[in-house]
């Protein structure tokens, strides 16, 4: 079975297998962050927010962009199928999708979705179980755990209990997003005990099936012992006992769920336990730390307690973090010994292409276009002799990037019909988040915009020592390097120095 996505002019679709699920969005709606009443916002501006196991147990995210936009998953062979859909950013919200239906997706005035099943009612009402379950009584419409359990809520409830002083200087602006963890706790409560006694008297009364019972009461329990353990371990999850923790997994670990996404999250959180051992070390650079994810790779290939699929799962949440952190020497050497391991060329193919993982001639910095053209660096420079080029080295999921793209737009009105060319290569990125992030941020005008292929092994950008973005390089009309670390668009500065260079003669 192949899945496959379209968009769709009709809301009917014809199921054409049982083994498979169909998700029709209509009028879908930007669930990557939630804005926070300070103005600010949690969550992830390119996040695809709809998640899945796709038919090679890899977990897929997919973004709907159309009016009418189609999804089509395979079930695997499965009763039932699982599906993501996170909310406003931070609340993931899990469907248990009958294989062979055909369903709807709609949104209500609060943006939550609400599921239709072409197959029957009392599927519809399954579907959308979480609404009776789970009353948005929190605040701002939200589940209670997904609160506390935010990062941004967190903080601010221990910053306002422990430090008293620096919440009312530093972060007195965000007093509107403060929540009470204290009391929310407990108000979460007695809302699992409604739930409960709630989806009980569904059962009980026919208006659910013995799957979806089994379901939920999984969840509600789990999510009971979950706060239990954060209130007893005074609003933390991280203080855990890790011999407990490693043998609950373990005992949890079955390769015959490898096509649940609940199990993938299950296996993601065992990952973040093996991310926390002491041979793990942190590695520091100027503006960033992350953890050595090399090691981790080689202590889950040594483990041999971990079944060989579920190894699989974990070693692909090693591989996007060695992508995205280390060199192209390191991604080389791990991806070989992934396929060593797993035999599955495919997937490394897959994983080549999607990171634009080049590990050719490393002389150049390659680049393509929007329209998919291929070139270097020094041909577009060599194209431009006789211009002032700035040169902004950025990416769709950089967060200070894109902050400054406002500042960068009238940097470019400035010099509209001037010798001054703004060029914009992403560095580290994919092409479908880059291409979408290009469009909204205007890059189409009055600029040209590459992505950079080879990323992982230039020799270029070794020597211009570009390990961190956003940085901005300035060419004069020669072509020649004038600036190596630029102003960005936001420093007034960087008009003093492009008309120093218009103004100097060749």
């Amino acid at each position: 079975m192949v899945i496959f996505f379209s968009a769709c002019s009709s809301n009917q679709v014809t199921v054409e297998t049982p083994n498979q699920v169909v998700v029709i969005f209509n009028h879908p709606k930007n669930q990557a962050y939630f804005k926070l009443p300070s103005g600010g916002s949690v969550g992830n501006n390119n996040e695809k927010y709809i998640s899945y196991i796709n038919k090679d147990f890899i977990k897929t995210h997919y973004l709907p962009t159309n009016n009418i936009d189609t999804l089509i998953i395979p079930s695997n062979n499965h009763k039932y199928t699982e599906l993501c859909h996170r909310y406003k950013g931070i609340e993931d919200i899990i469907f248990l999708l009958k294989a062979g239906d055909t369903i709807n997706i709609s949104y209500n005035n609060n943006n939550y979705p609400i599921l239709h099943s072409s197959l029957s009612q009392k599927l519809t009402k399954q579907y959308n179980i979480h609404t009776i379950l789970y009353p948005k009584k929190s605040k701002w419409n939200f589940n209670g755990l997904t609160l506390i359990k935010n990062t941004w809520f967190l903080n601010l409830y221990r910053y306002k209990i422990k430090e008293p002083e620096l919440f009312n200087t530093v972060f007195k602006k965000f007093y509107t997003d403060y929540i009470n963890i204290d009391s929310l706790c407990h108000s979460i409560i007695p809302d699992n005990i409604y739930a409960s006694k709630t989806l009980d008297s569904l059962y009980n009364n026919d208006l659910i099936c013995n799957d979806y019972y089994n379901f939920f009461k999984t969840k509600i329990k789990k999510d009971s012992v979950s706060l239990n353990h954060f209130m007893k371990n005074n609003f933390s999850y991280l203080n855990v006992n890790r011999d407990s923790a490693y043998n609950y997994f373990l005992k949890k670990f079955n390769d015959s769920l490898i096509y649940s996404l609940t199990y993938h999250n299950l296996v993601e959180s065992y990952y973040f336990l093996e991310s926390e051992k002491d041979n793990v070390k942190q590695i520091k650079e100027s503006n960033s730390m992350f953890l050595d994810t090399r090691t981790v790779f080689e202590n889950i290939i040594i483990n041999n307690e971990i079944p060989p699929k579920t190894k699989q799962i974990l070693l692909n949440e090693c591989l996007k973090r060695i992508i995205k952190y280390f060199s192209g020497d390191d991604i080389k050497l791990y991806l070989n010994k992934y396929l060593d391991i797993t035999k599955d060329t495919l997937y490394v193919n897959k994983i080549k292409e999607e990171n634009n993982l080049d590990f050719t001639n490393t002389n150049q910095l390659k680049i393509k276009s929007l329209n998919g053209e291929t070139t270097t660096l020094d041909k577009v420079i060599q194209a431009h002799k006789g211009k002032v080029i700035y040169i902004d080295f950025w990416a769709s999921w950089c967060a200070p990037c894109r902050a400054a793209m406002p500042f960068a737009k009238e940097l470019r009105n400035d010099y509209k019909n001037k010798d001054v060319v703004f060029i914009y290569l992403a560095k580290n990125d994919t092409e479908q988040p880059w291409k979408q992030a290009t469009e909204k941020e205007g890059l189409t005008n009055n600029c040209e915009n590459y992505i950079i292929t080879n990323s992982k092994n230039s020799k270029v950008l070794q020597e211009l020592q570009i390990t961190t973005i956003p940085r901005y390089l300035l060419f004069d009309k020669d072509g020649t390097l004038a600036h190596k670390n630029a102003p960005g668009p936001e420093d007034k500065v960087i008009r003093q120095e492009i008309d120093k260079l218009l103004a100097k003669t060749i």
